[in-house]
């Protein structure tokens, strides 16, 4: 199969899944950002900021935590963290984030991953857990 061919179908596969799919660099710069999904919704970082600061504030020292502990041991992560929306400094959703790392031959590591909205299951899970405690009271 010809590369043109492969990228066409690159780009549809990208465009077709319901997550959003990014790549990061070794540096820690988003290179990629592709798919449908919630990432045409969330904050972009500019010049001087980055993904981290679109974390909520309340989320970003245990998310800090455990991205540092995924990329330390080169394992994957996969957790639900509140993410800021584009254009709105107070509005956040729930994002589950998976993310693998890409070893190169020289042991440089690259992280590719997929952001999908969380949130309708966060609050059924919320509302589950209201409930039961609500069931629990006499």
């Amino acid at each position: 199969m010809n590369e043109e061919r492969l990228l066409r179908r690159y780009q549809a596969l990208m465009g077709a899944v319901p997550q959003s799919v990014w790549v990061m660099s070794p540096g820690g710069e988003v290179t990629l950002l592709a798919g449908g999904g919630i990432a045409q919704k969330l904050w972009h970082p500019d010049a001087g900021t980055s993904w981290m600061d679109a974390v909520h504030p309340k989320d970003r020292e245990w998310f800090q935590r455990a991205w540092r502990g995924a990329t330390r041991k080169r394992s994957p992560l996969d957790t639900i963290v509140r993410v800021r929306l584009d254009g709105v400094l107070d509005r956040f959703r729930h994002i589950k984030i998976v993310a693998a790392p890409v070893v190169d031959d020289d042991g440089e590591v690259e992280w590719v991953g997929t952001a999908t909205d969380a949130e309708e299951h966060w609050r059924s899970r919320m509302r589950e857990k209201l409930l039961a405690r609500m069931a629990a009271v006499p």
